[in-house]
């Protein structure tokens, strides 16, 4: 046979093995074969895969030693993008595959600004708990991996290291200034209730100090401490369900935590500090559990309120629970169909507006 045939046989064959899923002999190919640069070859008319993407793609333990011996060749282009903008790190990052990613980023070649049909960079793929925090700060540490893209899933690079508890990659990732802190899921959760919320999560790393993370994200102002998610939870429940006291007083601070909100358990933050005994958040919140502000509260479902920045009427007491203003919020009070005067609102705080009316 000559060197020619025997190099497209290989070739055919090993694609044909490694497409199959049939690992063991694709590896006998592999470690058999006396042509590494054949595994640069790109297949067309298999949307533009090379055979690493090929290995890559499965969700096969045992695939994944082919693949390592073909990043060890050196020839297995790591940086190709096939036809749908993926490459060998992403569906990596996405089947779990940590030895491979990691050989993967080891080669230089991962090409983080690549984008996916989805518009997705590897970063949305890595963020996946222990173990994977290098290779997520090495995509970061390039410059070129793009925070800000949403995942298939609605989460930020940013969400999914919260979720994670990879506080080293959440802090990295704050620290670039385009993670998004402001960014809601399609549960409603942001990175702040992520991070406020335990390490309960499978896969999640050990040891993590998400306080850290936690109180970074308040300082950037782009937290979105007041946004309450499908569960009817907000940040500041999850703080005092999970014992976490310094956050729970920096979203306090803040003014725009919705203190009086109830979870799908019927608790609200003060409930959950009672249960953890947090001694300085008690005694924060404690006015606002007492008798006088519930009645006040019910008074304020009386009230109509305008809000000129969606066009609508709706109860004083909706206004500041739902509104998710940051700094000052016009809005005027409406009683007996009379306006009775603009206001300007500087906290989502019952108490304040209670005392302007």
């Amino acid at each position: 046979m000559s060197e020619q045939k025997e190099k497209t046989k290989i070739l055919n064959d090993l694609q044909k093995y490694i497409s199959s899923g049939k690992y063991k002999s694709a590896l006998k190919i592999v470690n058999e074969n006396k042509y590494p640069e054949l595994y640069s070859t790109v297949f067309p008319k298999h949307n533009n895969n090379t055979l690493l993407i090929m290995a890559c793609e499965h969700d096969n333990w045992d695939m994944r030693a082919v693949a390592l011996k073909l990043i060890a060749s050196g020839h297995s282009k790591p940086g190709h993008a096939n036809d749908d903008g993926y490459t060998a790190l992403m569906y990596s990052g996405w089947f779990h595959s940590l030895d491979v990613a990691e050989a993967i980023v080891a080669t230089g070649d991962f090409n983080p600004s690549q984008r996916n049909r989805h518009g997705q960079t590897a970063l949305n793929n890595v963020c996946n708990g222990e173990g994977w925090s290098d290779v997520a700060l090495a995509l970061i540490r390039t410059g070129q991996s793009i925070p800000e893209i949403v995942g298939d899933d609605g989460n930020t690079a940013l969400q999914e290291a919260c979720w994670y508890q990879m506080s080293r990659v959440a802090l990295a990732l704050i620290d670039t200034g385009r993670s998004m802190p402001e960014h809601v899921n399609h549960n409603g959760n942001t990175a702040l209730m992520n991070a406020c919320r335990g390490p309960g999560v499978m896969g999640a790393c050990k040891d993590s100090n998400m306080e850290e993370v936690a109180l970074a994200l308040i300082a950037t102002g782009r937290s979105n401490p007041q946004q309450i998610n499908s569960y009817k939870s907000t940040a500041l429940i999850y703080a005092c369900a999970n014992n976490m006291p310094a956050v729970a007083l920096a979203l306090i601070a803040t003014g725009e935590s919705n203190i009086s909100v109830k979870d799908d358990d019927d608790y609200n933050a003060y409930d959950y500090a009672v249960i953890n005994n947090m001694r300085d958040v008690i005694r924060v919140l404690e006015p606002y559990n007492s008798e006088e502000y519930k009645k006040q509260a019910e008074i304020l479902k009386t009230i109509e309120v305008y809000d000129p920045i969606i066009g609508e009427e709706l109860t004083a007491y909706d206004f500041l629970n739902n509104n998710d203003n940051y700094a000052e919020y016009p809005f005027i009070i409406k009683q007996n169909n009379k306006y009775i005067g603009n206001y300007k609102n500087y906290h989502q705080n019952i108490i304040i507006i209670g005392s302007i009316l």
